[in-house]
């Protein structure tokens, strides 16, 4: 609902050695993977885009903060992100 709302999350989230972080995250998608399902957020802590597994949330609050005049950027950022990797990876195993 956050996403489609374009309001900020508060997170609990544990990783992967077990430390408990508090994050205000941008949540930019849910995506559905074969080890279960995660969110594509802009991460307000590193300043970076994350992904995070729903089953190591401890917890997600909506938080009063919209992130709307920033969504198209952000998606867009990432997608180029993206694709700036996967030509990276192509060119070094070439």
């Amino acid at each position: 609902m956050a996403c489609w709302e374009e309001r900020t999350i508060d997170l609990r989230y544990r990783d992967a050695d077990g430390s408990l972080t508090e994050r205000r995250v941008y949540p930019l998608a849910i995506v559905y993977l074969d080890s279960g399902t995660g969110l594509l957020a802009w991460c307000c802590l590193r300043k970076d885009f994350r992904k995070f597994r729903m089953s190591r949330m401890d917890m997600a609050e909506p938080a009063h903060e919209s992130f709307r005049p920033n969504r198209v950027r952000l998606l867009r950022e990432y997608i180029s992100q993206m694709a700036e990797e996967g030509s990276n990876q192509i060119s070094s195993a070439s």
